[in-house]
């Protein structure tokens, strides 16, 4: 206490605070380590020589006590509540794992790494028991520093409020998490400088590779491109882009629902197309102009592009619905559906009784909204089982060619669906 006040009136730091204490602190760090790397080296080296003298177990018991009090006295000067900065420093290694084992580290990182080397059976029982003792967890980082891939996958959908993408992004992620990858996702919200942004900061985290449900522009796609991550496209891909590609064909399904249609008597039909500009709402409205017209029902009056929501199915609803009588409507997402709903509610009109909706991409939405709509159905998992082909693919031989898979879609029959009133 004396020294204390007498370094205080003399101007001097105490030992336990500023910049004086930290230094101190760091050399006494410093101390520690490199006495428990000596009884470490004792233990593991010159110990096992001479097993009739028991001074290697007595070193580490020493040796744990020093490290122990040493962190004690660090809380008491620091101020620390817990274990956290100590223990990072005390990391348990491979090579810790491999001297409980009793084996090489060499032979840790094969049990470790399925596939890399055969190990016995009794000796992988031995590490893998080790770890789970030890508590071991191999370094993601400074693995991928090591031997490159990162064991990461980048994927940006336009929204995850969407049911289409949210299903779509837990498909892919369970896929990619048997695979022994982690998924980062990002929703762009379908702008264009924020799906850029994104593009760049997964690059910058080093995905292994990048899957893209892409906005209108083909800016992001370029700088993906410009990285040089492996890309693929899910879902629609930008005019004129070649890159590898998982999409379905809407045509068959929207054909099949408007002959489902037409066969209950339905003669004026609306429909509720996505937004102008989108390669997928452009293809999805020619599709259903197509098959309108075929069936001689088309009319120019009958057709509303509205945004891929709840908001925009209610709004391109009511549109259509002021434009004069239709028996059932149309539209270009279950979103869109669930929204024309909405809008049905607020005017009185009974679905099917009064107007038949039918929905497209069937998600899980689709099959619990009151009446349980019809839809053409988009292949979810199997978008999601194509998609993870492709990435691995990309993954394993670099630069390839572009391939393209197209899936077919088709009609699920429900209740949303009618005869027309007489």
């Amino acid at each position: 206490m004396f020294l204390l006040r007498k370094q205080r009136r003399q101007g001097r730091p105490h030992r336990r605070c500023g910049a004086y204490g930290q230094r101190e602190s760091a050399e006494r760090t410093t101390r520690v380590n490199r006495f428990a790397t000596r009884v470490d080296h004792w233990t593991t080296r010159v110990a096992p020589s001479t097993p009739a003298r028991p001074w290697g177990t007595v070193l580490m018991v020493t040796s744990a006590r020093v490290r122990a009090s040493f962190h004690n006295d660090r809380e008491a000067d620091e101020g620390l509540s817990g274990p956290c900065s100590w223990g990072e420093m005390m990391r348990v290694t491979r090579a810790d794992v491999a001297r409980r084992a009793g084996v090489s580290p060499a032979v840790v990182s094969y049990v470790l790494n399925p596939g890399s080397r055969p190990v016995a059976a009794a000796t992988r029982e031995r590490v893998l028991a080790a770890v789970t003792e030890l508590g071991y967890r191999p370094d993601a980082v400074a693995q991928s520093l090591r031997s490159g891939p990162t064991r990461s996958l980048g994927l940006l959908v336009p929204s995850l409020v969407n049911p289409f993408f949210a299903e779509l992004s837990r498909s892919i992620e369970s896929l990619a998490f048997e695979r022994g990858y982690v998924l980062l996702v990002g929703s762009t919200e379908a702008a264009a400088d924020r799906e850029l942004r994104y593009v760049h900061s997964f690059a910058d985290r080093r995905v292994d590779a990048l899957i893209m449900v892409t906005s209108t522009s083909a800016d992001a796609l370029k700088a993906a491109g410009d990285t040089g991550v492996p890309v693929v496209t899910l879902d629609r891909t930008p005019n004129g882009s070649a890159v590898s590609s998982v999409i379905t064909d809407g045509s068959a399904g929207i054909r099949a629902a408007i002959d489902h249609l037409t066969e209950h008597g339905h003669r004026r039909i609306g429909v509720l197309g996505g937004p102008d500009g989108l390669t997928v709402a452009d293809e999805r409205t020619a599709a259903w102009r197509t098959a309108l017209s075929d069936a001689g029902l088309w009319e120019d009056d009958v057709c509303v592009r509205a945004a891929f929501s709840r908001r925009g199915g209610a709004d391109g609803a009511s549109v259509l619905l002021e434009r004069g009588p239709m028996t059932a409507l149309v539209t270009s997402s279950d979103v869109q559906a669930i929204g024309a709903l909405d809008e049905c509610i607020r005017r009185g009109l009974r679905v099917p009784q009064e107007l038949s909706i039918v929905s497209f991409d069937d998600t899980e939405a689709a099959s619990y909204a009151q009446p349980r709509l019809t839809a053409v159905q988009q292949p979810i998992e199997q978008m999601a089982e194509a998609t993870m082909e492709l990435v691995l693919q990309r993954i394993g031989a670099g630069e390839t060619a572009a391939s393209r898979h197209v899936l077919p879609t088709t009609l699920v029959v429900r209740d949303s669906t009618g005869p027309v009133r007489a």
